[in-house]
This record gives C-alpha cells, sequence and structure tokens, in this order.
C-alpha cells in the first residue's frame, strides 16, 4: 500500500510540474509577444513621425494622408501634426488641419492652435481651421466671424467651389451663426442656383433669429430653380412665427404642381401657425384638390393641426380620413383630431 501511494503522490507531482511547466511556458509566450508587438507597434510610430518631419513635402502628404484613413493611428501623433499646422508649406498644413478635424474630439489637444490659424493669411487656412473646430468641438464659437469674414472675401472673388464650402460650414453653427446672416441674404440673390440653394438653407439653420431675412426668401420662392424654392419655403418654415410675413407668398405658390415644393410650402404654413383664416382655407383647398396624393394629403391634415382655434372649421373636413385607404392618412387624422379633442371647447 505504501508502494502504490508514494507512485500516486510522484505521478500527481510529475503531473503538477508539467502544468507549472506549461503555465510559465505560455505566460513567456505571452510576455514575448506583447515585446514583439510594443517593438513593432513603437518602430512604426518612429517610422511615421520620421515620415511627418521629413524634409520632401510629398512624403509628408503622403503620411498625413495615411493618419486621415488611420484615426487610431493618427490620434498616437497629435502633438506631431499640431506642429504642421504652421508649416512652410500650404498643402501640409491645410492637410494637417483637415486630419485633426477628422479626430472630433479626440483632436482637442490641437484647438490652441487651430485657433490661432484662425488669423492666417491664406483664406483657405482659416476656413479649414474654422471647418476642423466646428468638428472638434462643436460648441466652440470662435470660427464664426473668421467664416463670415471669409465668405465675403470669396463671394467677392467669386470663387463659387469654396463659397459653397464656407456656408455649409457655417450651417453647422446653427443659430450662433447669425453673424453671417447679412450676407448670407445678399447671396440668397447669386447668380449661381448652388449658392442660392445653399445659403437659403443655412439661412433655416439660424431659425428665428433669421427675421430679416424673411423677404428675401419670399422672393426665392419664385426663383427659376425648383431647388431653390424648395429651400426657400423650407427656411421659411424653419424661421417660423418671426416669418408671419412670408404666409401669403406661400399661399400664393400652394397649388403647384410640384409635389417636393407644395409639401415645403404645406409644412411651412403650419410650423409659421399664422394668419389661421387664410391658412386653413387654403390647406383644406389643398386636401380638397389633392385627395389621390396622400403623400401631400397627410401634411395638409397635419398642418392643419396647428390651427385649433379653427378646429370648428376644420374637424368636418378632415374627419372622414379617419378611415382612409391609406395607413398614413389615417394615422395623422386620428393625431389631429385626438390633438383638437385635448384642447378647450372641443366639438364633439
Amino acid at each position: 500500500m505504501s508502494n502504490e501511494r508514494n507512485v500516486v503522490v510522484a505521478s500527481a507531482g510529475c503531473k503538477l510540474r508539467m502544468i507549472c511547466a506549461f503555465v510559465i511556458t505560455f505566460f513567456l509566450s505571452m510576455i514575448i509577444a506583447a515585446s514583439y508587438l510594443i517593438y513593432y507597434s513603437m518602430r512604426e510610430e518612429d517610422v511615421i513621425e520620421g515620415m511627418l518631419a521629413s524634409a520632401d513635402v510629398d512624403e509628408r502628404l503622403k503620411c498625413i494622408r495615411h493618419l486621415c484613413r488611420n484615426k487610431s493611428e493618427a490620434v498616437r501623433h497629435v502633438p506631431t501634426l499640431q506642429k504642421l499646422i504652421t508649416d512652410e508649406n500650404k498643402e501640409t498644413k491645410l492637410a494637417a488641419i483637415k486630419c485633426l478635424g477628422l479626430l472630433e474630439k479626440q483632436g482637442i489637444p490641437a484647438l490652441p492652435s487651430l485657433r490661432v490659424s484662425l488669423n492666417d493669411r491664406d483664406r483657405r487656412v482659416r476656413v479649414a481651421a474654422a471647418q476642423a473646430i466646428s468638428m472638434i468641438d462643436p460648441g466652440d464659437n470662435t470660427p464664426i466671424l473668421p467664416l463670415a469674414k471669409a465668405l465675403i472675401e470669396s463671394s467677392d472673388e467669386k470663387e463659387e467651389t469654396n463659397l459653397l464650402m464656407i456656408i455649409e460650414t457655417i450651417g453647422r453653427f446653427g443659430p450662433r451663426a447669425e453673424p453671417a446672416l447679412p450676407r448670407l441674404i445678399v447671396l440668397l440673390g447669386d447668380k449661381d442656383s448652388g449658392v442660392r440653394v445653399a445659403s437659403a438653407q443655412t439661412i433655416g439653420t439660424i431659425g428665428s433669429n433669421a427675421k430679416t431675412a424673411v423677404d428675401s426668401l419670399a422672393k426665392r420662392l419664385k426663383d427659376d430653380d425648383k431647388h431653390v424654392r424648395v429651400a426657400a419655403a423650407e427656411s421659411l418654415g424653419r424661421i417660423g412665427m418671426p416669418a408671419q410675413n412670408a404666409v401669403g407668398a406661400l399661399i400664393a405658390e400652394i397649388h403647384t404642381n410640384d409635389s417636393r415644393f407644395k409639401i415645403a410650402l404645406i409644412q411651412s404654413i403650419g410650423r409659421i401657425g399664422q394668419d389661421p383664416d387664410l391658412s386653413v382655407k387654403a390647406l383644406l383647398s389643398v386636401i380638397r384638390d389633392e385627395g389621390g396624393n396622400e403623400k401631400v394629403l397627410s401634411h395638409a391634415i397635419q398642418s392643419l393641426g396647428f390651427f385649433s382655434e379653427r378646429k370648428e372649421m376644420i374637424i368636418p373636413m378632415i374627419s372622414k380620413y379617419r378611415s382612409h385607404e391609406n395607413e398614413l392618412v389615417r394615422e395623422v387624422t386620428r393625431a389631429v383630431l385626438a390633438k383638437f379633442a385635448q384642447s378647450p371647447n372641443v366639438i364633439d
């Protein structure tokens, strides 16, 4: 029995040593592998840093473009990219600024340098810096005035491609972009329809603070370009109640054959919510004329929901659409009627 016990103990000890050896070997392998990864990672970082510091402009640009496509790598090189913002070569500057903007919140350490670039002599650099800042920190207001200035310079020099880019960037600031409003109003009359569309859309993002643009937008409802007409109508709706002087102009176009334009007009009349007698009469006329166009019909009923003070006139005209064959029309009608039911003096 003693011999058998010794054999069992020896066997168990052997197995334990084998397990220990395996565990030790495994962890050593992991350590070695990790060391190799760290080594090659550091080596790759050194290579990238070397390329970014290269005297060859093409090599620097190639490296920056690579980082733009690989954000996880770019994050590790923010300090060097930040230095390249002041590079003597303009294209290198622009590429570095763009790359930092693509990092969004991870590019925050570069914000001080980017703010300095807002005063660069080159307008392209200033605009690129403003774009990058708006992407990294959307709450930062510092780019607005430089962008408004660049908007004037670009439009004066007829640089339409650059102009569209500036207008689009300004639009990211929403109501805070009000300092650019005077120039945007001027650009509503630009000869290029793309500029007119972009200007109208950006004015809409400013919202109720864009009251001074209402008359100019109302004139664009008769623009030769259909996209401009739609953008102008939509923007008037986004301005809301301050655009009440444009209700007549919106109603005047409401029987257009362009369904997209018609929907924009209908939505804006509802969002502005003024001149209830004229507005309700116009929307009800759309319902009578558009019985076969479910999309237009549903938008007209939805906009009527903003005029609960005229529900006595509206309810008899829309009640039948609760059982309409189109599901969207049915749902919108029921929602509007339910809204009216919650307001005072409900008519059963």
